[in-house]
C-alpha cells in the first residue's frame, strides 16, 4: 500500500467510526436535529443518543409523548433494546425519567414487528405531508427514527392512530401499537408511574396527570 493510501485510510477511519456524512431523509421543515422540535427544555436531559451519529448496524427508535423506545443490534442475531419512560414535573420543572432494558427476545421481536410491517417504506415515503392530514385536538405524536452507518431517517407524525382513512397513517398506527403491546408498555408505564412523587406533571406539554399517593418503593 502506498504512502497515499495510508494517509487517505488513516484520514477515513475516524469519519466512517463517528457515523458522519450519512444520507440524511428527514421532514424538510425540521432540519436536521428533531431534538429542537420534540425535546423541549428539560427533555433534553434525557440525552438520547445522536443516531445521525451512531455506527450500530441498525437502530430503531420510536418516541412518543411519555416514552421513548429503542432497539439495535450489530448482526442482526443478537438484539438489544431499552424503554425510557418519562414524565415532566410541573412544579417545580422537574424531568422524571426511568430506563429499562429489554431482553434480547422482546428485541428482536420488536424489531420483527417493525419489518414485517414495511414501517421503512412508510417513513421514506410519508413526511405527514398529505392536506388531509392535519392537526387534532386529540392524538399522539409519533416520531420514529432508523439509522444504519450509512443513512438516517425519521418521520414525525401527529395522532396517526386518528387517521382512519390515510393508509399510511393506519400503517404507523398498527405498527407502533403492536409494538406497544408486545413490550407491555402500558405496565411498564404504570410502574414508572407508581415511583413517582406526589403532584401535578405534564404530558406533551399539557398539565394532564395528579399522583396523589406516595412513591410505592
Amino acid at each position: 500500500m502506498s504512502i497515499m493510501k495510508i494517509i487517505l485510510f488513516l484520514i477515513c477511519i475516524p469519519i466512517l467510526a463517528s457515523g458522519q456524512n450519512k444520507i440524511l431523509d428527514v421532514p424538510p421543515n425540521e432540519g436536521s436535529h428533531w431534538t429542537d422540535v420534540y425535546l423541549p427544555g428539560s427533555l433534553k436531559d434525557l440525552q438520547l443518543r445522536d443516531l445521525q451519529r451512531t455506527i450500530d448496524l441498525m437502530h430503531l427508535r420510536i418516541i412518543d409523548d411519555r416514552r421513548a423506545i429503542e432497539i439495535w443490534t450489530n448482526d442482526f442475531q443478537t438484539f438489544y433494546g431499552c424503554v425510557t419512560n418519562f414524565v415532566m414535573h410541573s412544579s417545580p420543572s422537574v424531568l422524571y425519567h426511568s430506563e429499562i432494558p429489554l431482553d434480547t427476545a422482546s428485541a428482536q421481536i420488536a424489531y420483527t414487528i417493525f419489518k414485517k410491517d414495511s414501517l421503512l417504506q412508510v417513513i421514506s415515503r410519508t413526511k405527514q405531508n398529505n392536506p388531509d392530514w392535519g392537526l387534532v385536538d386529540d392524538g399522539t405524536p409519533i416520531v420514529i427514527e432508523y439509522a444504519t452507518p450509512t443513512i438516517y431517517m425519521r418521520g414525525s407524525y401527529w395522532a396517526p392512530g386518528v387517521f382512519k382513512k390515510i393508509k399510511d397513517a393506519v400503517i404507523i398506527d398498527q405498527v407502533v401499537e403492536n409494538i406497544y403491546h408486545e413490550l407491555d408498555l402500558d405496565k411498564k408505564w404504570e410502574e414508572f408511574a407508581n415511583t413517582l412523587p406526589i403532584g401535578w406533571y405534564t404530558i406533551d406539554g399539557y398539565i394532564s396527570m395528579e399522583v396523589i399517593s406516595p412513591p410505592t418503593h
